[in-house]
């Protein structure tokens, strides 16, 4: 073998490399052990707990590395809602709401009518600016747009003369930034639910997905991810000045403690809890974070007492106080400190937050603050660990309103300053401008600060230097290139609002996510050891080499996509038990060239050396044909789909890795010790196919029975139909828990058309009297709360079962937008796949023929396992949907199928290279022949764990598994009689 030093050293590294990157899994589920023991010790919620810990080093790795608690949150392989239940939801930002917006409400009729049109095309799939463009060169092919659009504040970044193309650009840009902006602020928003690993990402096209993990309010969750943003600036308070008020709160809740410690003593008991609140950094404050943590304990003009007493001691004496550094800074002149610039009282550690916020909301505290005095937190954490929040006293107006509404901001953009430094330059309407100027010049002789609130949480609070008349002013204050692009983006908020509206959304609850995850581990279990019992049953002690790069194999493939911040999800689980299926076909292929070879009379080191070498090609081939359909359903599939190809693309590479190389180097140390495998067993010592079969003799009666089978499928398909699922047709379902023993899908079904008059469908889902319920009702309403409005319905219709809301065990919605993307995606990736691999095969084999017995035994495929689909709809007892879950069972039995052809046609190519055969017939079933050992084993081996799949994975894997056993048996069969059968005809029509 050659380089095997640097195998070894590789594998090593990384090995070293996995382990560190589960150690934070590791430790993670180590500090959440130890909060589930302290709830249950307390009383209190778990989630008090893990947020104490949020910024607190809980690994030391070697002395060298430390890590808080949240940092090794972020490492950790995280789980998937499936597994471990919560929302799932998908935003999408209306841009013909920003366009309109942007065109100041045009009364334009041509504009609007352009406008509506193109909302009534939109559906998703193009980019809606196209759709306006088109739409607005039908009807006005000759009129400008600038004029619409453009104004004083904007002449220079859209002249009125702008062509129209330049406009569309314009347009694009402004379309993205809104995106950006939702982006930004429904990831502050969701700080607000309480939980640990969030997820937010931009998906394209103006989509957002939001993954909320263990949520237990969605109505929450749908009102403050769809509100509006609310910009507004504020007149501020120094620092100092907030201060003092804080020093008279802080006598008030220390004589109101004292007293409670009283009636404590006499069995009353303080129930003070707390949690995690978000906010941002303020470019004028001190985010020094060495700082913080210990010097600034006092007020800056008072002299410190507190070196001799207890932690117990000052936060007793000062409940407030103790809770807030002063956000102060060292006098270049005096080198004493003293309060820094602005409105930033002090930094506050996240988890004291709401103890605090708690003692500020006392009516005798607010009794004692100025009623213009008002406090509110910073909208980001001040540091990258996230445990402290600068807190600010702004100054309410008359009624307690802001100095100015946001709306006033016409344009904000990133710019440099004449000294070269990074600002926000912002320009405001001719009413803001007066305001502003106003605001301005009482703030800049005692240089007050104008707070920039977003959501009730300070963003900015600036400084104010000189008065301001023209509405145009610059903030700075160290920023780079990403803080001014976020904060010129955010000051657009009043005027752009981006609104968004929910157009798929998941819930899965902690019950059904716990059966799921149970049930998963247990199939992977199950999966792995009866794969490796049947190999080792097969290959005797030759199995182990296989056996122990296949368990290096899993703990790589885990460890990388823990490295590459994938979750887990059920179908996840899935491609982890397939991929050992899968993984253990590497040497399948090597151990029974190995057996040729010693069969042929070659000794045991040749006929190692020959078996890896002949294997390789045809290993190489089928594991590239495999990544191109996993590609492409990780390219086109969303969610748990993704997920699934996630693990299979990652599974590819380490299978290649450890079934070659690996097992080779196990090999080799046993052959220096002299130890000698066998690859055979007494109970498997007669499998051997010593009888020559003529299988192409038989192609066209073989022909004929697919042909029926298909024709079969396809009038079953133009009559009955699939049972498509919500992903493929929009709609929301319902997975609901019954009560009755008794109850029947039909009688569900009745009780619900009394209420919902369009069609509902209703499927048993597993045992325990479970049911799914999907119906189309009222899909496209797109008001914010039409998520409870249906569910509302759902239950009134199903009272007569006593259902109530918690009975709902998940529940999902696909707007039609999202279900047209599915369709449209799903479709295109199968055919892409059929393409991609039929052009592979052709510059790989370079014959015509290989590469069309190869695409069309792969609609071969395709169109049986459509036809199963159709015929047994109702027959078998779980759901068969035709959904996203199914293209990707179906993409994986492409690459599988294609995976045996690719070695019986690797094995054409090697006997055509011995020049010793008169016609291709001959050479191709002496190929199928000796290379059906090895189309059993591997078959049996993915059978097998797909088997323990469907039996023990969970009701949601069923339908999906289901799809893989009759690919797989399908793809077998199809790579010994179809792909075969077709390139020896074409072949002949060739010649």
């Amino acid at each position: 073998m050659k380089n095997k030093g640097f195998v070894q050293v590789f594998t090593i590294l990384l090995a070293l490399a996995c382990i560190y990157q589960l150690s934070f899994t590791w430790k993670t589920r180590s500090v959440e052990n130890k909060a589930e023991a302290w709830a249950k010790k307390t009383g209190k919620p778990a989630a008090e707990y893990l947020d104490s810990m949020g910024s607190q080093t809980v690994f030391n790795m070697l002395g060298i590395m430390k890590y808080t608690y949240m940092e090794c949150k972020e490492k950790e392989i995280g789980l998937g809602l499936d597994l471990k239940g919560g929302m799932n939801v998908t935003m999408e930002v209306s841009v013909a709401d920003i366009i309109k917006g942007m065109s100041n409400n045009s009364k334009n009729q041509k504009f609007i009518d352009a406008l509506e049109n193109a909302k009534k095309k939109f559906n998703g799939q193009v980019n809606f600016i196209e759709l306006f463009k088109v739409e607005w060169e039908k009807i006005a092919p000759n009129e400008k747009l600038a004029p619409i659009f453009t104004n004083k504040d904007i002449k220079d970044e859209l002249p009125y003369d702008a062509t129209n193309q330049k406009v569309y650009d314009w347009l694009s840009k402004q379309a993205k930034q809104s995106v950006s902006r939702a982006y930004q602020i429904i990831n502050q928003r969701i700080d607000q639910f309480g939980v640990v690993q969030p997820n937010v990402q931009e998906l394209g096209n103006g989509r957002i997905l939001v993954e909320l993990p263990g949520v237990d309010d969605p109505k929450r969750v749908r009102n403050i991810l769809q509100s509006s943003a609310k910009l507004e600036f504020w007149n501020t308070y120094h620092n100092y000045e907030s201060w003092k008020f804080l020093e008279s709160a802080n006598e008030i809740v220390k004589n109101k403690l004292a007293a409670e410690e009283i009636e404590k003593n006499d069995g009353k008991k303080d129930t003070t809890k707390s949690t995690t609140l978000t906010g941002v950094n303020n470019e004028n404050t001190n985010t020094d974070t060495s700082k913080k943590q210990g010097s600034l304990t006092q007020s800056a003009n008072k002299k410190d007492t507190s070196k001799n007493k207890s932690p117990e001691q000052i936060k007793k004496e000062n409940p407030v106080l103790s809770l807030i550094i002063p956000n102060t800074m060292e006098d270049p002149q005096s080198k004493q400190q003293r309060w820094a610039d602005g409105a930033g009282i002090g930094y506050v550690p996240t988890k004291e937050m709401e103890t605090l916020q708690k003692y500020f909301d006392m009516p005798e505290v607010k009794t004692i603050f100025p009623p213009n005095f008002l406090l509110r937190w910073s909208f980001k954490p001040t540091d990258k660990n996230r445990a402290f929040f600068m807190l600010y006293g702004i100054k309410a107006g008359r009624d307690g309103q802001p100095a100015l509404p946001g709306d006033v901001v016409t344009s904000a953009r990133k710019s440099v300053n004449p000294g070269g430094e990074i600002a926000v330059s912002m320009t405001m309407s001719p009413e803001g401008a007066n305001d502003w100027r106003r605001i301005t010049a009482q703030a800049a002789p005692t240089v007050d600060a104008v707070a920039i609130m977003l959501d009730d949480k300070i963003y900015s609070a600036p400084t104010v230097r000189s008065e301001i008349a023209n509405g145009m002013s610059e903030i700075s204050g160290g920023f780079d290139d990403r803080e001014a692009d976020d904060l010129a983006n955010i000051l657009k908020a009043g005027k752009l609002p981006a609104p968004t509206r929910i157009v798929e959304e998941s819930i899965v609850g902690p019950t059904l996510g716990e059966s799921a995850r149970k049930a998963g581990i247990i199939s992977l279990f199950l999966g792995f050891f009866i794969v490796v019992a049947f190999v080792f049953a097969y290959y005797g002690r030759g199995a182990w080499y296989g056996v122990i790069a296949l368990l290096i194999n899993l703990f790589f493939l885990v460890a990388i996509m823990a490295g590459f911040n994938a979750a887990l999800t059920l179908p996840g689980l899935a491609g982890l038990v397939l991929t050992m299926g899968m993984a253990l076909d590497c040497n399948v292929l090597i151990n029974e060239r190995i057996k040729e070879e010693l069969l042929n009379g070659k000794s045991y080191a040749n006929a190692v050396t020959i078996g890896y070498k002949q294997a390789f090609s045809a290993i190489l081939d089928s594991h590239v044909t495999q990544l191109i359909a996993a590609i492409i359903m990780a390219y086109y599939g969303s969610g748990p789909v993704k997920g699934f190809a996630v693990v299979l693309i990652i599974g590819i590479f380490t299978s290649l890795y450890t079934g070659v190389l690996l097992s080779r180097l196990f090999n080799e140390w046993d052959m220096k010790r002299g130890k000698v495998c066998t690859f055979t067993t007494n109970i498997f010592s007669k499998f051997r196919n010593r009888k020559i079969y003529n299988f192409m003799s038989k192609r066209k009666i073989l022909y004929m029975v697919s042909g029926a089978v298909i024709l079969l499928g396809l009038a079953s398909i133009f009559t009955k139909g699939f049972s498509t699922g919500v992903d493929f047709k929009g709609g929301w379902t319902y997975t609901v828990q019954f009560k009755d023993n008794n109850v029947t899908g039909d009688e569900i079904k009745v009780a619900l058309n009394n209420v919902i008059k369009e069609n509902v469908e209703v499927k048993t889902y597993g045992s325990n009297n479970r049911f799914r319920i999907t119906t189309a009702y009222r899909i496209d309403d797109q008001r914010h709360d039409i998520s409870e409005q249906v569910e509302a319905t759902i239950l009134e219709g199903l009272k007569q079962f006593k259902i109530k809301k918690k009975d709902i065990l998940s529940s999902s919605k696909i707007g039609p937008t999202i279900a047209a993307d599915v369709r449209k995606g799903s479709f295109i990736s199968v055919v892409l796949a059929v393409i991609g691999i039929f052009l592979y095969i052709i510059i790989r084999f370079r014959k015509l023929e290989f590469g069309i017995g190869g695409a069309i035994s792969l609609l071969h495929d395709v169109l049986i396992i459509l036809a199963v689909y159709s015929l047994l709809w109702g027959i078998m007892p779980f759901p068969m949907d035709v959904d996203q879950a199914f293209i990707g069972a179906l993409l994986t039995v492409l690459g599988y199928s294609i995976n045996d052809t690719v070695v019986v046609f690797d094995r054409i190519r090697e006997f055509l290279g011995f020049n010793k055969y008169d016609n291709q017939q001959d050479v191709i079933n002496d190929a199928v022949n000796q290379t059906l050992s090895r189309t059993i084993v591997t078959a049996m081996c993915t059978i097998l764990t797909l088997l323990m799949l469907f039996l023990f994975g969970g009701e949601g894997l069923k339908g999906f598994t289901f799809a893989l056993l009759i690919g797989i048996v399908v793809g077998t069969y199809s790579s010994i009689f179809i792909a075969s059968a077709i390139a020896v005809d074409f072949g002949k029509k060739k010649k």
